[in-house]
Order: C-alpha cells, then structure tokens, then sequence
C-alpha cells in the first residue's frame, strides 16, 4: 500500500495498479500496458490535486493558529505569518497599538516604510508646503528630471549650464568641443590650439618641433637632435666621439664607449694595464681593475695575499679563512 506523501516511482504505481485492478477490468494482453499507462496519469494527476489542497488547509491552520495567538488584534491589522505579533494593512501604519490611515497626497504613492511619513512624492513632484502636498517640478526649456531628492530634481541637456531657472546655451568657440565638464568651462580646445580667454588660439609650432600632449609648457616639443630655446628648436651640438641621447635633461649626449666626458669634449679613458673599461657611477674615471689587482690612482696593483687567507668576492681585495681573523696585513689565528 502506498503512503500519501511518500516518494514513489512508476514501477511502484504499475505494481499497485495491477493488484488493485480486479481481473474483469483488466485489458488482455494486447491492451493491458496501454490501460495501465492511463491509471498511472490518472493516478499521478489526482495525487497533485491532493496534496495542493492538503498545503492550502495546511497554510490555513497556521494563519489560523498564528491569529488566534495575537491578543487583541487592531482593526485594519493582520497576524503575522509566524510568531505572535501582527502588522497593519496597506495603507495604514502603526501608531501605538493602532493602524491610522495614511493621507498621501495626490501625485504621491505609498513606499511600505513603517517609519515617516510612509509616502513618497511621485517622480517629477517635490514635497512642499505645510500641510505638505506634491507640486510637479517645473523644467525649463532645454533640462530634463533628475531622479534625485536633492536639489531642484532637474538639470541641462547637453550644451546648456544651468543659470538661475533657466538652461542657457554655452558658448563653444571656434576650433572647441563640449566636455560636460560641469565644474569648469563645459568647453576644450581642440588638439593644436590652446584657451586664451573665451577663444582657441593655435599653438606656434616651430621649425624642428611637434605638438606635445603634455599638459603644462609651450603645447609643443622638439624634435630628436634639437633642444627648446625659448620659442625656437636649436640643434645640439655634440662634439667627437659622442652621440645623441634621450634624455630631456643635461647637454643632450653622452660619450661613446671608451670616452669620458670632460666639459664639452670627450676624452680617451686612459687604461692602466690589468684594467677594463665601466660604466658604473662610482668609477668617475670610466675603468676598473680585474679580479687580483686592486684599484689605486692611475694604476691596477697585484693584491698580496697573506697565508691562510683567499681572494675576496669582490675579487679586489683578501679575506682570512675561518677560523682566522684579520690583523693588520695577515690572517691570526684568535677566539
């Protein structure tokens, strides 16, 4: 026997169907799946309607229960779904143990907040006055609502700047375009041009030079090989065995490789032998000796090392092995 409820399978209703089907009714062999397929719809469509019924008394006897636990239950009031307390109905709201009809005003709709005044003025009307009332926002030509609550629920199109109650047309200069930028002018120059009063002036590119879209200085740039003086672009002039460099800063050149820098010219570094030419900043003098010979103006010195000692890694000087110590010039065995 099945149980009402109970999850069941297709095989589970064939099963109860071909028991609870007296022999005269079955459909002989031909038949006989086909009529059992039909019970089984059957079946499974009146077990729905059941247990829909059975949720709907269901969910009545809670509400039910749940009202007869709510003492005194105001007018214009329902129980809450669960526990023992009660809420009002749309349109009135709690004050004290009763619910008061809410008077909103024409052009307003209700927003459910327990707390306030449990209305809101409609989109394009704006509290006023005293009783308060939903006036319509007026907008002038050329402005459109704003869905705010602050300010006056309205603003400018595009190519307006709000001006008292009014939108009023900006002003765009020849060689301008319109920003939306609300804080400043609304308005920029065109690339080449630069703002000059309430007009796009072009900007003086000279010869040897590009615009530049760095905000501050001239608006322009020179090219590579040219430096800015003043309002012109002037070469710069790089001695022997130099080249140009990038850099926007100092004579524009560095020396090649095996020359140094000495005022405006470039200098053969002189080598000591056992050296090699560096870049590195702290060898001003452009050279540095191998490892085992150790750097002292103008010349590379074997480094003598003392017994029990070993070259050191950086290879210009000695260190001791453990477990010795340095003293003076030689390697002391101590605590």
């Amino acid at each position: 026997m099945l149980a009402l409820g109970e999850c069941f399978s297709t095989t589970d209703v064939l099963t109860f169907l071909r028991r609870a089907t007296p022999p005269s009714f079955q459909a002989k062999d031909g038949y006989r799946k086909q009529a059992l397929m039909t019970n089984v719809s059957r079946f499974k469509t009146y077990a729905s309607y059941l247990l829909v019924v059975l949720a709907m008394l269901l969910y009545g006897g809670v509400a039910v229960m749940s009202a007869d636990l709510v003492p005194d239950l105001p007018p214009h009031a329902h129980a809450k779904p669960y526990g023992s307390d009660w809420e009002c109905d749309t349109g009135f709201q709690e004050k004290g143990d009763s619910c008061i009809a809410l008077a909103a005003p024409a052009n307003s709709f209700l927003n459910g907040q327990k707390y306030g005044s449990g209305w809101e003025c409609s989109f394009g009307y704006r509290l006023r006055g005293q009783p308060p009332v939903c006036d319509a926002i007026t907008v002038p030509p050329n402005g459109y609502l704003k869905d705010s609550v602050f300010g006056d629920g309205w603003g400018c199109n595009r190519g307006y700047r709000k001006h008292g109650n009014a939108c009023l047309a900006i002003a765009v200069p020849l060689h301008g375009y319109l920003t939306g930028d609300a804080a400043g002018s609304d308005w920029e120059c065109e690339r080449g041009f630069y703002q000059q009063d309430r007009a796009c002036v072009a900007i003086p590119v000279p010869e040897h030079g590009y615009l530049s879209d760095v905000a501050l200085g001239h608006g322009w740039a020179c090219e590579r090989g040219f430096r800015a003086n003043g309002t012109i672009c002037q070469a710069i002039s790089i001695p022997e065995h130099s080249y140009l460099n990038d850099s926007q800063y100092g004579t524009g050149w560095s020396c090649d490789r095996g020359y140094q820098k000495s005022g405006n010219d470039c200098v053969a570094v002189h080598l000591p032998t056992h050296a090699y030419l560096t870049a590195a900043a702290y060898h001003r003098d452009g050279w540095a000796c191998e490892r085992g010979y150790r750097k002292v103006p103008g010349a590379c010195i074997s480094i003598i090392i003392p017994d029990h000692a070993h070259l050191a890694y950086s290879g210009n000087d000695w260190a001791c092995d453990k477990p010795f110590s340095k003293e003076q010039d030689q390697c002391v065995e101590g605590p």
